[in-house]
C-alpha cells in the first residue's frame, strides 16, 4: 500500500512538470517510431543500450501512444528505486533515518530529469542499486544479472555495476568466475535480437564509436566560476562526507558502489546525471550519522521542501489547461503555452502535408509527435554527439534521393552563443547541418515553428 501511494505521489508529480519538448518528447519519439514498426537502431538513432525503449514500446503498446504512459514510467522506476534503497539500508543495518530517505530521495531529486525525462537512465540506476542489494544478501549469481540488465539499459552504467561486483567479489574472497559467466551469456541473449533485426552496426555506431564525439562535444569545465559554484555541492562535500561516513563505519562494499554510482555521471556531471547517485550518497550518510536531532530537522526540511514541490505548479501566475494535443492528452499545461502550440501547428500545416520535413533543433521529436508527421531520419535529437561520423553524409544522401524536401531549423538559436562551430566545444543544436547543406542541393529552408512565431 506504501509503494501504490509513494507512486501515486509521484505520477501526479510528474503530470505537474506538464510537456517538456527536449530529453522527454524524444524519447517518447523514438518508443513511438518502434511502436509503430521502424527498427531501433537501424531506423532509429539511439545513443544506449536498448531496455528502456523495450520497456516503453510495451507500455505504450498495451496503453496508447500518449505522454502520460511514459511519465507513469518514470514514477514506477523512481519508485522502485527508492524501495530497493530501503531494502538496501536495512541490509546495511541502518536504524536511525532511514524513514528520511523517500521524502529525501523525492525532495533533492532533480524534477525534470526525474520526472519528465529519458528512461534508460533511471532503468539503469535502478538495476544497479538491484546489483548491489543481491551482493549484501550474498547471491552473486543473481547481483551479476542485474548487472547485465543495467549494461542493457544503459552500457556505460552496466560497465561499473560489473566492475563493482568483481571488486566486491574479490573482497568477499568468492570466485570471480561464476558471476562473469551469468552476466556475458545474459548480455549474449539480450543482444540477440539486435542482431537479427539487423541493427547492430548502428548498435556499435552510436553506442561506441559515437562516444569519441560526445566526448569531444559534450564536455564542460567544472572548475569555470559558475559550473564550480552549481556542482560544489553535490560533487565537492557530500560525496567527501559520505566517504568520511563509510571509513567511521568501515562499510567497504558500500563505499565500492558508491565509487561506481558517483564515476557514473561523469564526462558531465550535471543536475540529472548528479540525481542517480543520491540513493547510495544519502544512504553513506545515514550509515555515519549517530545523532538524532540533525535527522529529525532534515526530515522535517525535506517535508516542507517536499510540499512546496506539489504546490509550486498552482502557485504560477499562469493559470493551467489539460493538453488536448495528439499524444499529450491530459498533461497539465500553461493557457499560454497551449496557445502558442496551436499557432505552431498552424504555421507547420502551412508547410503541407506532402513535404517530408525535417527539424534541426533539440525539441524535433516533440514536433513531430504533436504534428503527426514522420521523421525522414534516424535523429529526432539531431546533434554532432548523434549524428557523429557518418550521419553528415547519411542526411546529405537523404536531401539528394529526394527523401527530405523542407527542414525547419531554430534561427534563434543558430545566433546564440551554444550555436555549433569547429573546436568550440558548444552544444551544435542548429548549426551541425551546415557542412552537409553545403553538399546537398538546394531546397526549401524555413526557421522552427518557435521560431517563426517568435519573428512575427
Amino acid at each position: 500500500m506504501k509503494f501504490f501511494c509513494y507512486f501515486a505521489a509521484c505520477f501526479l508529480l510528474s503530470l505537474l512538470q506538464g510537456i517538456h519538448t527536449f530529453d522527454e518528447s524524444w524519447f517518447f519519439q523514438v518508443v513511438c517510431r518502434v511502436n509503430r514498426g521502424d527498427v531501433l537502431y537501424r531506423d532509429v538513432f539511439f545513443g544506449s543500450t536498448p531496455l528502456s525503449v523495450y520497456a516503453g514500446w510495451a507500455a505504450v503498446h498495451l496503453f496508447g501512444e500518449e505522454l502520460f504512459v511514459i511519465k507513469a514510467l518514470s514514477a514506477l522506476f523512481f519508485t522502485t528505486t527508492v524501495w530497493l534503497s530501503q531494502k538496501i539500508g536495512e541490509k546495511l543495518g541502518i536504524e536511525q533515518g532511514l524513514s528520511l530517505l523517500p521524502i529525501a530521495l523525492l525532495a533533492f531529486s532533480e524534477r525534470v530529469s526525474t520526472f519528465a525525462g529519458s528512461l534508460y537512465n533511471p532503468l539503469a540506476n535502478l538495476f544497479f542499486l538491484a546489483c548491489f542489494l543481491f551482493v549484501l544478501r550474498g547471491s552473486i549469481k543473481t547481483a551479476a544479472l542485474f548487472a547485465a540488465l543495467c549494461f542493457f539499459s544503459k552500457h556505460t552504467h552496466g560497465i561499473l555495476a560489473i566492475l563493482c561486483l568483481i571488486a566486491s567479489t574479490l573482497y568477499l574472497r568468492k570466485p570471480v568466475r561464476p558471476p562473469l559467466l551469468v552476466f556475458f551469456s545474459l548480455l549474449l541473449i539480450l543482444l540477440l535480437p539486435i542482431y537479427l533485426s539487423g541493427g547492430l552496426a548502428e548498435f556499435i555506431e552510436y553506442g561506441w564509436t559515437n562516444k569519441t564525439a560526445y566526448l569531444q562535444h559534450g564536455r564542460f569545465s567544472y572548475f569555470h566560476p559558475h559550473n564550480f559554484k552549481s556542482y560544489l555541492f553535490p560533487i565537492f562535500i557530500l560525496p567527501f562526507a559520505a566517504y568520511a561516513a563509510l571509513v567511521y563505519t568501515r562499510s567497504t562494499l558500500l563505499a565500492i558502489f558508491l565509487t561506481g554510482s558517483l564515476l557514473s555521471v561523469f564526462p558531465r556531471a550535471e543536475a540529472a546525471h548528479m540525481t542517480l547517485t543520491f540513493p547510495l550518497t544519502l544512504l553513506s550518510l545515514l550509515r555515519g550519522w549517530r545523532w538524532e536531532w540533525p535527522l529529525r530537522a532534515a526530515y522535517a526540511g525535506c517535508s516542507l521542501l517536499c510540499v512546496a514541490l506539489f504546490i509550486h505548479p498552482f502557485v504560477k501566475e499562469e493559470s493551467l489547461v489539460l493538453s488536448s494535443h495528439p499524444h499529450f492528452q491530459g498533461i497539465p499545461i500553461s493557457r499560454r503555452f497551449d496557445q502558442s502550440l496551436k499557432e505552431q501547428l498552424e504555421h507547420l500545416e502551412k508547410a503541407g502535408a506532402e513535404k517530408p520535413i525535417f527539424f534541426i533543433n533539440q525539441d524535433g521529436g516533440f514536433y513531430y509527435l504533436i504534428s503527426n508527421r514522420r521523421n525522414p531520419t534516424p535523429y529526432d535529437w539531431p546533434s554532432i554527439t548523434s549524428l557523429g561520423h557518418s550521419g553528415e553524409e547519411k542526411i546529405a544522401a537523404q536531401f539528394q534521393r529526394g527523401e527530405i524536401r523542407l527542414f525547419f531549423e531554430d534561427q534563434e538559436a543558430a545566433n546564440s552563443p551554444l550555436a555549433y562551430q569547429p573546436g568550440s566545444g558548444g552544444i551544435p543544436w542548429s548549426r551541425i547541418c551546415g557542412d552537409f547543406l553545403q553538399k546537398a542541393p538546394p531546397t526549401d529552408r524555413e526557421p522552427s515553428p518557435e521560431s517563426a512565431q517568435r519573428a512575427e
